[in-house]
């Protein structure tokens, strides 16, 4: 879809492997937007039991 961008940067200082940087792309967002199509509310299975 496009919405995350690679900065080009890597994490620093930390103690683990180092991740790459993303940044949301809020103009692709916006364009995708107006093309998608409602979904359907879809229900919690939170509590389901059975």
């Amino acid at each position: 879809m496009g919405l995350l961008v690679d900065t080009g940067e890597i994490q620093q200082d930390v103690a683990h492997r180092a991740a790459r940087l993303h940044r949301f792309d809020e103009r692709r967002y916006q364009q995708l937007r107006k093309t998608w199509l409602p979904l359907p509310a879809v229900r919690s299975h939170r509590g389901f039991h059975g």
